[in-house]
């Protein structure tokens, strides 16, 4: 039997000021608690609450390019982050404001 832990990756905004991100911090500590293995992926480079876990902050590796480089850059990131780490469930925790946009 392998006992590795499954990974899960909770991608939000941000870890500051709000709901869902508040969201996000009690559900990666509830997860980590029944043994899971948390990675935080983070779009905006802002962290105010404390979590459990790791934390990948794709706004501070992404803060000097400009705006459309900026948002490629960011998904190449997270898919290369999310093979190299092996993560087995992502949760995509952000809102959705326009689907045009999102999709």
């Amino acid at each position: 039997m392998d006992n590795a832990k499954i990974k899960i990756a909770i991608v939000s905004f941000s870890l500051g000021t709000g709901g869902a991100e508040r969201f996000a911090v009690a559900l990666s500590t509830m997860l980590e608690s029944i043994d899971y293995e948390v990675h935080h992926i983070i779009v905006n480079n802002v962290v105010d609450y404390s979590f459990s876990g790791k934390l990948y902050n794709l706004g501070a590796l992404c803060e000097h390019s400009s705006w459309m480089p900026k948002k490629i850059k960011k998904g190449l990131l997270l898919k290369k982050y999310l093979e190299r780490e092996g993560i087995g469930i992502v949760i995509d925790n952000r809102t959705r404001n326009s689907f045009l946009r999102d999709w």
